[in-house]
């Protein structure tokens, strides 16, 4: 399955190189209103609001936009100043509204008080058709009503969508979405990123990306889309039983969940499809933490035999420990109405009901492996299709879970110093010894992804580690934060560019790094094919621009020999560690290996990941 791919254009800072600066403030300044500001400003210029007693007694509408020649329109705090919108007593749904506007910036504000909304609020309402916006480090609290979101972007046009959006960095809290939710992207919406947004304390779902709604858009749906680095804690829907998500898919197609910690909320992180004829797909869930919700950690399918299915998804090393809190019986994970999806190297850690999977329908083409489970007392157990299982049995009467394990995972503590699962003391990091290391499937994880959910290294391995895993070495362990063995690492680093064969060549190795037995087998995948390359190794780590790609390695280059890629742009040399003028591949020494290869594109060349290794007697 492809992973979802953001342009790096989503990601620069906007300017305003070609407007100038309105200051709002009630005096001193150009405006002494927030809204006299925006009417008068346009492409290239920013409107910098300044800390007023009370707040802005405002709700403002975006009557001009930017563009793509004349720069960014951008509503700011003042620098060094945290200005405050506040709705009491103002009349309108919206406390921002953009509608059908581009090249838009919204920063640095407490938005507040948006009191007795009539089933349709907003802090901040993004609709219609555009281009590139962004909403970053904005406080948003106190959206009170019916249906009083904090973020809503609608996607309600067939002829053109809303795209190139990053919401980034975003604290929300206290509000009360409910029946809708606290962030949500609905319809015509693509090429999108929801990151390092907090959400916490809200009467329903915490973030949204939906597809199929007639009142929005019923021919689109939320598309294209990255939602990593977010906390959600405490989405409790406030009707129908409750069973508000902290992160939901209805309907989405081809999103990336990655990275982001869930904890209390009824559901954790659910992939549904609410309306009939409209599918999830392509949606990948993978490292996250899923901790002490109150009902299913981790959720998948349509709910009914009448709605839309979940097909053809990923869900990979995440973690999901004591969720079911209420104990109704549903487990970590709960699969409804679903195809064709894939469940590897998680970590499921049962709470006190030892359930770790619940699924009534016995959906077609759901595949377990590679997951490592758990219980803290007694024996855990599958529900599935109407018969209860425990381990042993489940693999033997389905054929999954063939290389998954049976025990506890070790975490450092999982608990904490404050002896309380879900706080922000727990350390979910593997300790040494554990039966998760090198016990992952790499062929879960897109290989060019380098990192785990805290940021350290992604593919590791330790010599000392049992091992078990899939793939080419070094592998991965299961769960989302990778055990690194200080003492011997074994370790990808430093990500490849681009190459004319997709998104880049990656290095794995095969055989041992013992060097007494002399076996060690260098790779390297995704090449350009049919093209001549050599492997090299040096002393120390670089990251320095060459060619289409990235340098990695330094300190006294030795090359190995030509060798040509596959058809398929596979390649590989066996090193004879004992040869001479092998640069010293001597038990002990830590050596960086790189694969160069010619490249069509660009400067003719380009270059693998880099790959650090540690030889062993």
């Amino acid at each position: 399955m492809r992973t979802p791919l953001i342009s790096a254009g989503l990601l620069f800072l906007a300017g305003s190189a070609f407007g100038g600066d309105l200051v709002v403030a009630l005096s001193g300044g150009d405006y002494t209103s927030i809204q006299a500001a925006l009417d008068a400003a346009g492409p290239g210029d920013r409107v910098l609001v300044r800390e007023r007693s009370g707040g802005w007694n405002e709700k403002v509408v975006f009557t001009n936009g930017g563009s793509a020649a004349g720069g960014w329109l951008e509503l700011m705090a003042f620098p060094g100043e945290s200005p405050a919108l506040d709705g009491t007593g103002v009349v309108g749904e919206w406390m921002i509204e953009i509608s059908n506007k581009s090249y838009v910036r919204v920063a640095g504000f407490e938005i507040r008080n948006n009191l007795g909304t009539q089933g349709d609020g907003s802090g901040i309402r993004l609709r219609g058709q555009g281009s590139h916006y962004i909403f970053e480090g904005n406080v948003i609290h106190d959206m009170r009503g019916d249906d009083a979101m904090a973020i809503t972007v609608y996607g309600t046009s067939t002829t053109g969508s809303i795209a190139d959006l990053v919401i980034d960095g975003n604290l929300v809290y206290d509000c009360e979405p409910a029946q809708s939710e606290a962030i949500t992207l609905n319809g015509n919406v693509e090429r999108f990123e929801v990151t390092n947004n907090f959400v916490r304390d809200v009467n329903n779902i915490g973030i949204d990306f939906i597809g199929g709604e007639a009142s929005i858009n019923p021919l689109f749906v939320a598309r294209d889309g990255v939602v990593r680095g977010n906390r959600v804690e405490r989405a409790n829907a406030n009707y129908g039983g409750g069973f508000g998500a902290g992160i939901y898919v209805d309907g989405g197609k081809d999103i990336l969940i990655e990275g982001n910690t869930v904890i209390g909320c009824d559901l954790g992180i659910e992939v549904g499809a609410e309306n009939a004829g409209v599918d999830s797909s392509g949606i990948i869930v993978r490292q996250n933490l899923i901790v002490a919700n109150d009902k299913a950690g981790l959720v998948f399918g349509g709910f009914d035999a009448t709605v839309g299915r979940v097909r053809d998804c990923v869900f990979a090393n995440n973690l999901l420990h004591s969720n079911d809190t209420l104990a109704i019986g549903v487990g970590e994970i709960w699969v409804q109405f679903a195809e064709n999806c894939d469940l590897r190297g998680n970590l499921v850690v049962a709470g006190p009901q030892n359930i770790w999977l619940y699924g009534e329908t016995g959906a077609p083409g759901i595949t377990f492996d590679f997951n490592q489970y758990s219980v803290a007392a007694g024996q855990g157990m599958f529900e599935w299709d109407g018969s209860i299982y425990h381990f042993a049995d489940w693999r033997t009467a389905t054929g999954n879970d063939a290389s998954s394990g049976l025990g506890a995972p070790l975490f450092i503590d999982a608990f904490g110093p404050d002896g309380v699962l879900g706080t922000n003391d727990d350390n979910f990091g593997l300790q040494a010894g554990s039966p998760a290391i090198d016990a992952g499937d790499n062929g879960a994880l897109d290989p060019l992804m380098l990192e785990d959910a805290a940021g350290g290294a992604r593919f590791a391995s330790s010599p000392s580690a049992a091992g078990g895993g899939s793939g080419l070495a070094p592998l991965v362990d299961r769960g989302p934060l990778e055990f690194v063995d200080v003492s011997a690492p074994v370790l990808r680093y430093c990500p490849s560019s681009p190459n004319s064969a997709g998104a880049g060549a990656w290095m794995g190795w095969s055989g041992s790094l013992s060097v007494a037995a002399n076996v060690l087998v260098l790779e390297a995948r995704d090449l350009p094919a049919s093209q001549f390359g050599l492997f090299f190794h040096g002393s120390s780590q670089l990251e320095v621009t060459s060619g289409n790609g990235t340098l990695c390695v330094g300190g006294g280059l030795v090359r190995l020999s030509v060798v040509a890629s596959d058809g398929l742009g596979a390649a590989s040399w066996p090193v004879d560690v004992r040869a001479q003028g092998q640069g010293a591949l001597v038990v002990g020494a830590t050596r960086m290996f790189q694969h160069w290869t010619r490249d069509s594109t660009g400067m003719g060349w380009n270059f693998s990941d880099g790959l650090l290794l540690t030889f062993q007697p």
